[in-house]
């Protein structure tokens, strides 16, 4: 039987959530996300994003807490011993992760994803003497590293993909991204496309911004609105199933019925 199944891990930049060690401030700026993701048309999930900003003297603090699930139904061809039929199937997924950024400086993270038809990934990371301890595992596969700050460019939370999409232009550019949800710095490739439109928040299409990025394992693209990421869908290369996050409000992000 073969069916192909979707790589659940982030699909909205994302989609991030760990207590840290430093304290935001009673003065921090709280704010949310929710998105409802979609799969070839159907709503599959929700994610909802956390974040808090605060100053201590000269820094600046941004932690981000990040939960989705996703869950997809379908019908896959049974082809063993070259039966003809189909089956109907069910891939679930869960995420959540949490990561504390100082001055654009990831220095506390860690991260979960588990689902029905994949390997349970595991990964944590604390600053040590300017150097991020990062420990990762996928299954029996484990990944010990030290990360430099100059490893990467910009991390892949919304705030700052937001302010750094601002100044991409139609001239190709690559940059080195810390890609919160997969746990991973992957170079990533960004143009600025022809604009369009899209749903804002409020369900209503809008002129919109368009931006295609790549790595070694996904084609994405994004949209804004007023500088603010609104969709986005994210292409696997190999398998090119895509999944789509979409900003809402919480009751749509619950409901089944999505816009």
């Amino acid at each position: 039987m073969r069916i192909r199944l979707l790589a659940l891990g982030s699909c909205v930049f994302a989609l991030m959530g760990l207590a840290t060690v430093v304290s935001a401030a009673d003065d921090a700026t709280e704010s949310e996300r929710w998105y409802s993701l979609y799969f070839k048309g159907d709503k599959v999930g929700m994610a909802h994003t956390e974040c808090s900003d605060w100053v201590e003297g000269d820094d600046k603090f941004r932690k981000v807490e990040s939960k989705s699930y996703v869950k997809v139904r379908g019908v896959a061809k049974d082809d063993r011993w070259k039966k003809v039929d189909s089956i109907t199937y069910t891939v679930g997924g869960k995420s959540k992760h949490e990561v504390l950024i100082k001055n654009g400086i990831v220095v506390e993270y860690e991260a979960k994803h588990s689902g029905s038809k994949q390997p349970t990934m595991k990964a944590e990371a604390k600053i040590s003497d300017n150097l991020l301890v990062f420990d990762r595992k996928e299954g029996p596969l484990k990944v010990h590293k030290l990360i430099k700050p100059g490893d990467y460019d910009l991390t892949s939370d919304p705030t700052i993909m937001e302010a750094f999409l601002e100044t991409v232009t139609t001239e190709k550019v690559t940059k080195m991204v810390f890609a919160l949800g997969d746990a991973k710095i992957k170079e990533t490739s960004f143009v600025r496309k022809k604009d369009g439109e899209t749903k804002d928040i409020d369900g209503v299409k809008k002129p919109a911004r368009v931006f295609k990025t790549e790595d070694d394992e996904y084609k994405t693209t994004i949209k804004t609105i007023a500088g603010k990421i609104v969709y986005i869908k994210r292409t696997e290369k190999n398998r090119k199933n895509s999944i789509v996050s979409r900003l809402t409000t919480k009751g749509k992000a619950k409901s089944d019925s999505g816009y």
